[in-house]
C-alpha cells in the first residue's frame, strides 16, 4: 500500500459522530510518486558486516567420517541426521570456510548478526562461528527448537525436506 493511501485509511479510522470521512484519491501516477519519494529521501547507508577470518586453510574439508561423527553427535534422530547431511551439504558443501552471499558462515551458513544470540541460546555463549562443531551444534539446536525449526534454512526446501 502506498503511503498516501495508508495515511488516508488511518485518518478515516477516527470519526466523530456526524463527520463524513474524506479519503484522498490515489496519486494519478504511482511511478512518478515513488520516484519523487526516492529523490526526497537519501538512501540509507549500507550495513557492512565484517566477520573474523576463518582460521582454516582455503577450501578446507574434514574427512567424511569426521563430518559424519560431528553430525551424529548433535543430530541423534535419523530424520535429523538425514536433514543435517542434505542441508549441510547444500549450504556449504562441507567447506569450513564457506561464506554465503549475505555473509553467512560455516557448514550451516549462520548469519553473524544473529550468531551471538543463537549460540548463547544453544548453550555456546561466545562460541566461534567458524568452528564446525559449534556451527553444527547451533544448527541442531535450531532444528529441534519449535522457535526455529528446519524450515529456517532455504536449503531445506531446495532438497525437498
Amino acid at each position: 500500500m502506498f503511503p498516501h493511501i495508508l495515511m488516508a485509511a488511518i485518518a478515516s479510522l477516527v470519526i466523530t459522530p456526524g463527520e463524513v470521512p474524506v479519503v484522498a484519491e490515489p496519486h494519478p501516477d504511482e511511478t512518478a510518486y515513488v520516484e519523487e519519494l526516492k529523490q526526497a529521501r537519501p538512501a540509507p547507508a549500507p550495513i557492512v558486516l565484517v566477520a573474523q577470518a576463518s582460521p582454516f586453510p582455503d577450501n578446507y574439508h574434514y574427512p567424511p567420517e569426521t563430518v559424519d561423527a560431528i553430525l551424529r553427535t548433535y543430530f541423534p534422530t535419523e530424520e535429523g541426521l538425514t536433514w543435517a547431511r542434505l542441508v549441510g551439504f547444500c549450504e556449504s558443501s562441507w567447506d569450513i570456510n564457506a561464506v554465503g552471499a549475505v555473509g553467512e558462515i560455516g557448514w550451516f551458513q549462520h548469519r553473524p548478526e544473529y550468531w551471538a544470540y543463537r549460540s548463547e541460546l544453544a548453550g555456546y555463549p561466545g562460541g566461534d562461528i567458524w568452528n564446525p562443531e559449534i556451527n553444527t551444534a547451533v544448527a541442531a539446536f535450531m532444528y529441534y527448537s519449535p522457535d526455529f525449526g528446519k524450515g529456517h534454512w532455504t536449503c531445506t526446501r531446495k532438497v525437498g525436506l
